[in-house]
């Protein structure tokens, strides 16, 4: 429960739960600092009771004055009726409305106990997070920075790996169809055309499995900027016996050394009003990935990243089994969550990070070169570090991210990145080797300068050969 009210902000507002648990709101926006766990263990003997919030005030003075506001009370029918979304109730004191009190919700539902306890071989829980120090973007790259392969394809991310030392996993994206099957793909819509030639935009949820491979394989307005070699790319797809578009199978055939960032993308609440677009809940598409992972990738290192913070929450209430990190880039870019202080500012992230027990942060690359201390802020709590982002096309800005304290770049065009990147540390050492060899021919130079400026010689070719 995230809960703000529409009092006065000159007071101190508490709330409390059923006699337990007390928030203090801590911004000018009046939004509790944490999410309030309330474990129910039985949805059937308890669909009927009721949450009573007691909400206080304290006046902020050098004389405390605490005050009861009034009483809220919430029947848990109301909440299951929706599983998730925003309630909003009259705070009631003495029969009389004083006050409006909001409250941001989810039901968190626990994923199938039979999956929950399938064991890996090599990997124990949450302990399976070891990528090299590039990941590749989408593959090899995303379709506006590469065009040797189509991205979030099997071809892509293969091209990628192909040299586990420079890059031994890749990141991907995840959505679910309409009849609810992960696939592979970054934007919520896919452009194609129509019958008269026009550019149509479908929302890829609005499409069945069977339509969206359609779609998404035989119209090359899908994978533009178009090209050449992204011709014969395409070409190949459309050959391969692989499904490439289902998550199933690029964890069936990728190879089990090659690790994966898994990113589960979600529409904003305004892009979702916006557009009209039908959405999955999110305890839906959680579960269905959740399952698709446990079921096909048992000894893979697999990483779960979203920008949706109550997607985080639920991957890491649902499982402890694979990291979870949170992706922010403070609104700097198209499509973000423009309201919810948990993802609007690098702040709020790392504290909702860090108070739900996520295992690292993912933040675009700007931020950390704008801000150094941001990396020495999350390392110091803990947290993995990884940025994504085209500034990391720049040798020298990943070299400075690496400098700061960064683990993992998630890079486009990964293996020129990669290979630039370690060709330059080759390049210092080999100047290191140098330096040291110059050091010690001028302080073997300079004894023999010493026993030759101890005889007879001219003085004058003494200081040319000390020159």
């Amino acid at each position: 429960l995230n809960c703000h009210s529409e009092l006065a902000i000159q007071w101190s507002i508490h709330v409390k739960f059923d006699d337990s648990t007390v928030v203090e709101f801590f911004d000018e926006h009046g939004f509790a600092k944490y999410w309030i766990d309330l474990l129910i263990p039985s949805v059937n003997s308890h669909f009927e009771e009721s949450v009573v919030i007691d909400i206080y005030a304290e006046k902020k003075s050098l004389i405390s004055t605490k005050l009861r506001v009034g009483q809220v009370s919430i029947m848990m029918s109301e909440l299951y009726k929706k599983m998730e979304g925003t309630l909003r109730r009259n705070i009631i004191k003495e029969n009389c409305s004083v006050g409006v009190f909001c409250m941001d919700f989810v039901i968190i539902t626990p994923i199938d106990t039979a999956l929950k306890c399938v064991k890996s071989e090599n990997v124990e829980n949450g302990q399976n997070y070891n990528s090299s120090l590039f990941v590749g973007h989408r593959g090899i790259g995303s379709r506006s920075t590469q065009n040797q392969c189509v991205e979030n394809t099997l071809d892509s991310f293969i091209t990628a790996t192909e040299i586990p030392e420079l890059c031994n996993h890749i990141e991907l994206d995840v959505q679910l169809t309409k009849d609810g099957i992960p696939v592979v793909y970054h934007d919520f819509f896919l452009k194609h055309r129509g019958s008269d030639g026009s550019v149509l935009e479908t929302p890829l949820y609005a499409l069945n499995y069977q339509e969206f491979k359609q779609l998404s394989t035989e119209n090359p307005l899908v994978h533009a900027p178009f090209c050449v070699e992204k011709e014969k790319a395409i070409k190949s797809l459309l050959e391969s016996d692989v499904d490439n578009a289902l998550l199933e199978s690029v964890l069936d055939y990728l190879p089990e050394h090659t690790g994966i960032m898994v990113e589960m993308k979600y529409p904003t609440e305004e892009f979702l009003n916006e557009s009209g677009l039908e959405y999955p809940k999110r305890n839906e598409f959680v579960d269905i990935v959740l399952e698709t992972v446990l079921k096909s990738a048992l000894n893979r290192s697999i990483t779960f990243l979203s920008f949706d913070a109550t997607l985080c929450m639920l991957l890491r209430r649902k499982q402890s089994r694979f990291p979870v990190f949170m992706l922010n880039s403070e609104v700097r870019e198209h499509l973000d969550d423009e309201k919810d202080p948990r993802t609007t500012t690098f702040d709020g992230a790392l504290e909702y990070a860090l108070t739900l027990g996520f295992d690292g942060m993912v933040l675009l690359a700007d931020m950390v070169l704008e801000d150094p201390m941001i990396a020495y802020r999350v390392k110091r709590n803990g947290l993995s570090l990884v940025t994504y982002g085209k500034a990391s096309l720049k040798l020298e800005n990943i070299i400075a991210q690496v400098e700061s304290g960064v683990d993992n770049l998630i890079v486009d065009d990964v293996v020129r990145m990669a290979t630039q990147y370690y060709d330059s540390l080759e390049n210092i050492n080999v100047k290191k080797l140098e330096l040291k060899k110059v050091v010690r021919s001028v302080s073997s130079f300079d004894s023999e300068i010493s026993f030759v400026t101890n005889t007879d010689f001219d003085q004058t070719k003494s200081e040319e050969v000390q020159s």
